[in-house]
C-alpha cells in the first residue's frame, strides 16, 4: 500500500453538516432568510426567483447560482444598455438594486450561519465510525 501522509478529506453529501448544528440549507431559508425584511421589489425578485427555480427555490446554492450571474451582468456595459433603455420608456429601473441587496443578504446570511469552524471534538464523535470502517488509523 502506498505510503500516506497528509490529511484526509471526507467529502460528504448534503445534510451531512446538520449533527454538527448547522442549518440545511432548506432550514436556512426558512429560519434566515424569509424572516429578514425585504423591499416590496426584493420580494419581486424573490417571486421571479422561485418561477424561476421551482422545487430549487429554497436551496440556497440554486439561489446563488441565479442571482450572482444576474448581479454581475447588470454590472457590465449591457446591463447598463438595458436600463438606458427602460430609462427611454419611460420605465425605471426597478431590480438593479434589489438583485444586488438580495444576493448580498444571502451571502451574508450563509457566512453567519456557516461562517464559524465546527468543533473539533464533534467532528470527530460524528466521523470516527465512518473512519474507523475504512482503516483509516491503520496508515498513521
Amino acid at each position: 500500500m502506498a505510503d500516506f501522509a497528509g490529511n484526509t478529506i471526507v467529502l460528504t453529501g448534503a445534510g451531512a453538516s446538520k449533527p454538527l448544528g448547522y442549518a440545511t440549507t432548506a432550514e436556512f431559508f426558512d429560519a434566515e432568510l424569509s424572516g429578514l425584511a425585504w423591499s416590496p421589489n426584493q420580494a419581486n425578485v424573490f417571486t421571479a426567483l422561485v418561477n424561476v427555480l421551482g422545487n430549487g427555490s429554497k436551496d440556497v446554492e440554486n439561489i446563488l447560482r441565479v442571482l450572482q450571474p444576474a448581479e454581475d451582468f447588470l454590472k457590465t456595459a449591457s446591463g447598463d444598455l438595458l436600463r438606458q433603455l427602460s430609462a427611454l420608456h419611460s420605465q425605471q429601473d426597478h431590480y438593479s438594486k434589489p438583485i444586488a441587496a438580495l444576493a448580498k443578504q444571502v451571502r451574508e446570511r450563509c457566512f453567519d450561519v456557516y461562517g464559524a469552524e465546527p468543533n473539533d471534538n464533534k467532528v470527530e464523535e460524528i466521523f470516527s465510525p465512518l473512519l474507523q470502517l475504512l482503516n483509516w488509523g491503520k496508515y498513521f
